[in-house]
């Protein structure tokens, strides 16, 4: 049986609350037209450790491209690479960040991180990497189109914990929904499970809204853009 430990992939925001006037409409190079959000003047960090995540756990990844984009903007604001510890940082000389991060390495699957808010502080973000194997293997045994989309969710509260029960959805609609089984296995159709994890599969390539649903709870809708074979994660929270 496929599984990996999907919790990983969890976009830490630090604590750092949603801009004023709430999210943008994120996307990134897939939407070179869209008119770019003003990039306020202060300074934010980005700091974290990259990874390859592997169906055993994950392990400290060098040599990890991380550059830090701007919603529709295709030059990016920042480029670094992670050391031989797996460790990599981030300097934007801006007071908010309306965007995400793709991280890159040859022989993994390129992975875009969004978080569900615009970063409006220094945050830690784990920036975890498949295998082009390991994610083959993913989207093989979850049922979903290798020629579309990929998006991985944690749908969390407030305070930024996960939250189980909870259903997925998206616009344009995904070919497939499934949550972890609680193992890391993307089998379950009933649910999130405690660690609030969520698979897209077979997204339409391009701008995608996500959000989730649960009884007496109200999530946020953002943004993501969809890349053929690659992978998105994000948070999407209350």
């Amino acid at each position: 049986m496929f599984k990996i430990a999907i919790s990983s992939f969890v976009v830490l925001l630090a604590c750092a609350p949603p801009a004023p006037g709430g999210t943008g409409p994120g996307g990134g190079d897939d939407n070179p037209g869209v008119d770019a959000p003003v990039v306020t003047s202060g300074h934010v960090t980005l700091s974290g450790t990259a990874k390859e995540q592997g169906q055993s756990g994950s392990t400290p990844l060098s040599g990890v491209a991380i550059a830090a984009y701007q919603t529709g903007l295709d030059t990016p604001l920042a480029m670094t690479t992670s050391d031989a510890q797996g460790s990599y940082s981030l300097a934007l000389n801006a007071g908010s960040l309306d965007g995400y991060l793709k991280v890159t390495k040859s022989g993994y699957t390129d992975t875009y991180l969004y978080p569900a808010a615009p970063w409006t502080k220094d945050a830690t973000i784990e920036a975890s990497l498949l295998s082009t194997s390991t994610f083959g293997l993913l989207v093989t045994f979850a049922g979903g189109d290798s020629s579309k989309g990929v998006i991985i969710a944690t749908i969390v509260d407030g305070a930024g914990a996960p939250v189980s029960g909870a259903k997925i959805s998206s616009t344009p609609s995904s070919g497939v929904y499934k949550y972890s089984d609680g193992t890391g296995a993307p089998t379950s159709t009933s649910g999130t499970p405690a660690d609030g994890t969520a698979f897209f599969l077979s997204v339409p390539v391009g701008q995608v809204a996500v959000s989730a649903t649960k009884s007496g709870a109200t999530f946020k809708t953002h943004m993501v853009a969809a890349h053929n074979g690659a992978l998105v994660t994000t948070s999407i929270s209350e």
